[in-house]
């Protein structure tokens, strides 16, 4: 007869209907919003391209791939206003709050992502529902 081990503590396992590869490609979702550093548009085009291509196969990368997607839309319209305001002195200020902010906030999407938990940017408007 087999005793099976108890566990003594909440576990830090990943949920287990977010498989690795969906996990990866949520992740990737988030990470791309750096390509804008590089490549300008790069940062809505290449979580769009994940988004489309794969949201039909996991219900995780759907979710995190739009929410990638909202809050990239979001960053560079605000990216622009600041731009703009620059014109002024005051979005100077802006953009490097801008660039602290969206760099804090993908490596925290990335990182719950990793761990397959859904994670929602607190500053995003939901272009897409």
């Amino acid at each position: 007869m087999e005793v099976e081990p108890q566990s003594t503590g909440p576990t830090a396992a990943p949920q287990a209907d977010h498989d690795k590869n969906a996990r990866n490609l949520a992740v990737l979702c988030h990470l791309f919003g750096l390509l804008g550093l590089i490549v300008p548009p790069g940062n809505v085009v290449g979580p769009l391209l994940i988004w489309l291509l794969k949201k039909e196969e996991h219900a995780f990368i759907e979710d995190q791939g739009r929410e990638a997607l909202n809050f990239q839309i979001t960053f560079t319209i605000a990216l622009m206003v600041s731009v703009f305001l620059a014109l002024v002195y005051i979005g100077l200020f802006l953009l490097a709050i801008l660039g602290v902010a969206d760099l804090i906030l993908i490596i925290m999407a990335s990182s719950a992502a990793s761990r397959g938990e859904n994670y929602r940017y607190p500053f995003s408007i939901k272009f897409l529902q």
